[in-house]
C-alpha cells in the first residue's frame, strides 16, 4: 500500500476534510463567488450518508498577498499554516482556478513542509490535463479531473475502509514510482447543482454573488474553465434558492 495510505489522524470519531480556497482581496472575495465551488462540494458530501458518517467538512478561506513569498517566519504565512494545523485535517482540497492556482500551489508546498502527513488534493479547471498538471506542479499528493462529488466521495471511503484508490474515476495520485492515473468516467447524466445557499446564510450578508450555471462557455486562452462545459440551473430550483 502507498504512503499516502498509512497516515490516520481522528477528529473525535471523525476525520476533516478541510477545503482550502484562496479568497482574492476586493471585489471577489465577496460572498461564494471564488470559492463557490469548494461549497458545492462541500454540501453534495455532507449528503451522502457513508461520508458524513466518517468526516466532517470545513470550508476555510485563505487570502494572504499574492505576490508575499512563502518565508519561513513570515506572520500571515505563519498564523495561516497555525489555523490549519489547529484544526488537525487529514486532508486539505484546493479547487484551481486561473485566479488561485500560484497562491494554491504554495499554500499546498507551505503545508508539506510544515505538515507532510496531511494529504494535499488538487482538483478544478487548472487540472484538466492531470498528465502535463503533474509534470509541471508537485505541490500536491492527489489530483481529481473533473467533477469533483462522486470521486471525492468515493475517495474519502475509501480512505476511511482503508482501501486502495484503483478504479476512482478521474483520480491522480502519487507514488513511490510515479504517478498512477485512473481513467475519467464518461457517460451517464450530469450531476445536479446543488444548493449551497440554504445550509450557508452566514455569506448571503450584506449581498452575495447568485450562480445560477456552473461551468463556462469562455474559451479564455488564460483559462481551463471552459474545459467543465457549462450547465444551467433549473428554473424552478433557481425560484426556489432565490
Amino acid at each position: 500500500m502507498d504512503h499516502l495510505q498509512e497516515y490516520h489522524v481522528t477528529r473525535g470519531n471523525k476525520d476533516l476534510l478541510l477545503f482550502l480556497p484562496y479568497a482574492v482581496p476586493g471585489f471577489y472575495d465577496k460572498g461564494f463567488f471564488s470559492h463557490t465551488a469548494c461549497y458545492l462540494l462541500e454540501v453534495a458530501l455532507r449528503e451522502i450518508p457513508a461520508v458524513a458518517r466518517d468526516w466532517e467538512t470545513e470550508v476555510m478561506t485563505f487570502n494572504p498577498p499574492a505576490d508575499l513569498p512563502m518565508i519561513h517566519g513570515d506572520r500571515l504565512w505563519e498564523r495561516f499554516l497555525r489555523e490549519v494545523r489547529r484544526r488537525r485535517p487529514r486532508i486539505v482540497a484546493f479547487s484551481l482556478y486561473g485566479w488561485s492556482s500560484g497562491p494554491s500551489e504554495g499554500a499546498a508546498r507551505a503545508l508539506r513542509a510544515a505538515s507532510p502527513e496531511i494529504l494535499l488534493v488538487a482538483g478544478g479547471p487548472e487540472v484538466a490535463d492531470r498528465e502535463d498538471f503533474v509534470a509541471r506542479c508537485d505541490a500536491f499528493d492527489l489530483v481529481i479531473e473533473g467533477d469533483g462529488e462522486a470521486p471525492l466521495a468515493e475517495l474519502l471511503q475509501r480512505l476511511a475502509a482503508g482501501g486502495d484508490f484503483d478504479g476512482i474515476p478521474g483520480l491522480s495520485w502519487r507514488t513511490d514510482d510515479g504517478w498512477r492515473h485512473n481513467p475519467v468516467r464518461h457517460g451517464g447524466p450530469p450531476l445536479p447543482i446543488p444548493d449551497v445557499y440554504t445550509p450557508n446564510p452566514q455569506h448571503l450578508a450584506g449581498g452575495a454573488f447568485y450562480l445560477s450555471t456552473r461551468g463556462c462557455n469562455r474559451a479564455c486562452k488564460y483559462c481551463q474553465w471552459a474545459t467543465q462545459g457549462l450547465r444551467q440551473k433549473d428554473p424552478d430550483q433557481i425560484i426556489r434558492e432565490l
